[in-house]
């Protein structure tokens, strides 16, 4: 997970006083917190001169798993109340491909169990969106050990091979 930081500088000069000022915000797409923001403000003054830094923090969310950006420290899926708002996003949309895209928006804003990864595989129709998907999600799967229930969600064998090899070369 990439952590996006803007700093923008206006005039820097020698430090003798500074005020900090910290907003936190929710990213709402679609019904969905996507993501935290923090926007931080310094204020540096001195007798010579004025500086004033505002930092801009995007942070993914994983509300379960104490706001780290690591998909590696998946402890806790998303709730059920938020998982169901984002099958109704999906539901909501005509085309597989959009669908796609905010399947992997949500998963990667929240961690999530194999069970709930399989709910969003069955909402797919084509075969190669399920595998895109499935292959995707493992890095946000709270319940590794448990992945091979999806399995059944593929009419193809070559499917679940492919799956399985994506899986063991990450």
């Amino acid at each position: 997970m990439k952590r996006i930081i803007f700093l923008f500088i206006i005039s820097a000069n020698s430090l003798f006083s500074q005020n900090t000022t910290t907003v936190n915000t929710k990213v709402n797409v679609m019904g969905m917190d996507i993501m935290d923001v923090q926007i931080q403000e310094t204020n540096t003054t001195n007798s010579s001169s004025n500086s004033n830094q505002q930092q801009v923090e995007s942070v993914p969310q994983n509300q379960n798993n104490g706001g780290q950006s690591k998909p590696s420290s998946c402890t806790f899926p998303i709730s059920g109340s938020e998982y169901g708002k984002v099958t109704a996003t999906i539901k909501s949309q005509s085309f597989e491909e959009t669908q796609l895209k905010i399947a992997k928006q949500a998963t990667k804003a929240n961690c999530m169990s194999t069970a709930q990864i399989k709910g969003i595989c069955k909402m797919f129709s084509f075969e190669e969106s399920k595998l895109e998907f499935a292959i995707f999600a493992h890095t946000y799967c709270t319940d590794k050990n448990n992945y091979y229930s999806l399995n059944d969600v593929f009419s193809f064998s070559t499917s679940v091979d492919s799956l399985n090899e994506a899986i063991e070369n990450k």
